[in-house]
């Protein structure tokens, strides 16, 4: 059997979606399964074991040289090697036109996807043939279970549970370098407690300031001293501004390090190291959760009972937007609220309530 997932992006997303490949390869272990990702994304779609094959595409290099001879050689391999053998299924989850063209394109009689409910551009609509509708319940459900439900329904499984188990993203040799020279910089001391802190997001809207953070870890420290627990907390980023905010709340942390720039298959590995993960945006929170680390979320803007994960030992507190807003997925100011309120102004007492739950 030969199967194709389009999930092309964003790397939250790309990472949301993992358990769909986890649920294919468990249910045919001998399947081939390819993905078509867009090349941003391509590291760690190609480490996921459960994936054979990858289809790269560079689609916003591509859109702006299309006069280029390079650019029309790079689009014709592509659609060379998509073409070249049929599949048994592809399963569209990006829902847009873009998806929906390379999901017309490529050689299969079942072409999943979602209904006109779920999809975010409807001439996606036009390129699969086998439509299915998200559950009333949909609304209270995690994303990854979304990503889940069209190839679970298309197997005629609704009404089954998938348990997702974690999975160590694959290192190439350099990086397995990489990641043992991390580790070795982290406390090896059993008895002490290690938080990694991504402190950043795309959106400025969906993150706490310094001020709430160095409010929230100094409680949290002082808790677990109180308990006879040392708590150490390390700082990622992944930008010059989220090493901005990590270097702000440093200054004010004991026992408290900044963590080198690494790439997110290494990133993954590191993760498995610690005791939990503290984020806000949905792709550390989720490279957590495939590995099985726990994590803490905290969310305005978006609901987090549909982007934080949702395991046993999963943490997340719910901001109130105080403009009367809501929304069952994410809020439509959240680029463009001026005031980003329902995270600016969560007292740090709440946020530990939800680390003590």
């Amino acid at each position: 059997m030969r199967a194709l997932i389009v999930k092309t992006s964003a790397l939250g997303d790309v990472v949301l979606a993992f358990p769909v490949a986890q649920y294919l390869k468990k249910k045919f272990p001998d399947i081939e399964l390819c993905w078509v990702v867009e090349s941003a994304a391509e590291k760690l779609v190609r480490a996921n074991p459960f994936v054979d094959k990858i289809f790269v595409m560079q689609s916003k290099r591509w859109r702006k040289a299309l006069t280029s001879k390079t650019t029309w050689q790079q689009v014709s391999a592509f659609l060379r090697d998509l073409r070249e053998a049929p599949f048994d299924f592809v399963i569209d989850l990006q829902g847009n036109s873009k998806s929906g063209l390379v999901t017309l394109l490529a050689k299969s009689k079942a072409k999943i996807g979602f209904a006109k409910d779920y999809v975010s551009e409807w001439p996606n609509l036009l390129a699969t043939n086998k439509k299915f509708p998200m559950p009333q319940k949909a609304c209270a459900t995690q994303v990854r279970e979304d990503y889940l439900y069209p190839i679970k329904a298309f197997f005629k499984e609704e009404q089954l549970s998938f348990p997702i188990e974690p999975v160590r993203l694959r290192l190439s040799e350099e990086q397995k370098l990489q990641f043992h020279k991390i580790k070795s910089n982290l406390s090896s001391d059993d008895a002490i407690e290690k938080i990694l802190i991504a402190p950043g997001s795309a959106w400025p809207n969906k993150e706490l300031s310094a001020t709430q953070l160095i409010a929230l870890l100094q409680k949290i420290a002082a808790i677990g001293k109180e308990q006879g627990i040392e708590r150490r907390f390390y700082f990622s980023h992944g930008s010059q501004a989220e090493k901005a905010l990590a270097e702000k709340v440093l200054q004010e942390l004991p026992h408290a390090s900044l963590l080198p720039t690494m790439d997110l298959v290494v990133f993954q590995n590191v993760m498995g190291e610690f005791d939990r993960v503290v984020a806000m945006d949905s792709l550390p929170l989720h490279l957590a959760a495939s590995i099985g680390v726990p994590t803490w979320s905290a969310f305005g803007p978006s609901l987090g009972a549909k982007h934080a994960p949702n395991g046993p030992k999963d943490r997340t507190f719910q901001g109130a937007c105080p403009y009367g807003k809501t929304f069952t997925r994410r809020c439509n100011l959240m680029r463009r609220c001026e005031t980003g309120a329902c995270m600016k102004e969560i007292e740090p007492d709440d946020l530990l309530a939800a680390w003590l739950q």
